[in-house]
């Protein structure tokens, strides 16, 4: 374990400056160690999946009876890749990581990729000079109307003022897993989350995507067939349902809104047009009449006018959807968050009592306030997104501030997940309420 201890103490380093360039420094000298390179690339490859959350990870499982061991962590790593998550596999995990006390942290990380050194994968391929680690974006939307905390004060940015003058496609906005869908040269088809995780056992969008046209990628979301009429939470349920299932994924459908050339793809950008974008993809999809594939279809193209938008949205909001989706129709498809496309939601707020609070487990929010324990409804929810810095200090110094006193929060909807507990979906915190007492749910 010798080579694993000194890549231990390369990441220690490289965790223990701040500065990018520092960081960037520490890798570039290093890059030439093969078990760094390894290490490095498990860790942040979003092709490589473990399976292994926390909780699973220190789930009590019986001992297996294989007695398997690894001759070195090369083979561990190997191991965690093919790993499904099953109690013998754990048990081996498990096992292995006792016997190896000083690399255990490593270990650890290896098994829930979870290890953050501060540096981001273009900083990791900038030291080594070329792409290492596999880059993955899909374009992603700014919002409609941002609340923003500048300088100690909260303000207001109309994103959709960006928009004035220019003609824009409306969709609606669907709530289930973002997926992008490679169908390559030789006809097979790898169908990726945001992240670039692979989905595997979609069979069925997968047979009826093999015959689309080649070499391109398809953008959309993936959903669960709704018979039943569900609403947007509920479907996002029975979604998340299906996509856990291990194996085959059965019952889903993939609905697309934007296709580009897989190589456009992987430099990030391409330049055709998202109305001509959509009429193309539009075509492909009738054509193939697949019941496993969907185009999701334009609300309104035309200039863009903030009552119609607004008015879409409040449709969206009375059939329980999540929001609407507004496009600038002569936009080129690029890799990264943009304003050309803007999202819509609606949410709700709330005056709640603040609980109790919890400590970060990040880089930046260890030693400091991570969130707070709120009582929604007799529920206990737990949100640590929407402070300020300065405020993650102020009320772990002082937990009296916010402790046993009205918040108020924003959220998207209430929803209940696999273990029957109810849970707020985008929940992030805005203030104190220093004028309530009482709870009050909007």
């Amino acid at each position: 374990m010798e080579n694993l201890i000194k890549v231990g103490e390369i990441i220690t380093k490289i965790s223990g400056v701040t500065k990018k360039n520092e960081k960037e420094l520490i890798i570039r000298e290093n890059k030439d160690n093969p078990l760094f390179q390894k290490v490095l690339n498990h860790l942040y490859n979003p092709h490589i999946k473990t399976n292994i959350a926390k909780k699973k990870l220190t789930k009590k499982v019986k001992e297996t009876e294989v007695q398997k061991t690894f001759n070195n962590v090369e083979e561990y790593m190997e191991f965690l890749t093919k790993c499904t998550g099953k109690d013998e596999q754990i048990a081996i995990i498990q096992r292995y990581i006792l016997q190896n006390e000083e690399v255990e942290w490593i270990l650890k990380a290896l098994a829930l990729k979870n290890l953050k050194i501060g540096a981001t994968e273009s900083t990791i391929n900038k030291a080594f000079g070329y792409e290492f680690i596999p880059e993955f974006e899909v374009m992603l939307a700014k919002p409609f109307i941002e609340i923003k905390t500048v300088k100690g004060v909260k303000k207001v940015f109309d994103h959709w003022k960006k928009h004035i003058g220019k003609r824009v496609i409306v969709t609606k906005k669907l709530d289930g897993y973002r997926a992008t869908a490679f169908v390559n040269e030789d006809g097979s088809v790898n169908i990726y989350s945001r992240e670039g995780f692979l989905y595997e056992g979609c069979v069925e969008i997968e047979a009826a995507m093999s015959i689309f046209p080649k070499g391109h990628a398809y953008d959309g979301e993936i959903l669960a067939t709704n018979k039943e009429g569900l609403s947007s939470k509920d479907l996002y349920k029975k979604t998340q349902s299906i996509m856990k299932t291990e194996g085959v994924k059965r019952g889903l459908i993939f609905n697309v809104f934007d296709l580009i050339p897989i190589k456009e793809f992987k430099e990030g950008l391409f330049k055709v047009e998202c109305e001509k974008r959509k009429g193309a993809l539009s075509k492909i999809v009738n054509k193939q009449n697949s019941p496993f594939i969907k185009y999701v279809e334009p609300l309104y193209v035309g200039e863009f006018k903030k009552e119609v938008v607004d008015e879409l949205n409040e449709e969206a909001q009375i059939n329980k959807e999540e929001g609407v989706m507004c496009q600038v129709a002569d936009s080129p498809y690029e890799c990264k968050r943009v304003y050309n496309i803007l999202k819509v939601k609606s949410f709700r707020s709330a005056d709640v009592k603040c609980i109790g609070i919890y400590e970060g487990k990040s880089e930046e929010t260890a030693g400091k306030l991570g969130g707070v324990v709120l009582d929604f409804k007799g529920h206990s929810i737990n949100v640590g997104s929407g402070f300020r810095p300065t405020e993650r200090i102020e009320y772990w110094k002082d937990p009296d501030k916010i402790v046993d006193r009205i918040v108020e929060i924003k959220y998207f909807e209430e929803f209940t997940d696999e273990n029957g507990h109810l849970d707020l979906r985008f929940a992030s915190f805005k203030t104190v309420r220093i004028d309530k007492t009482e709870p009050s749910y909007n």
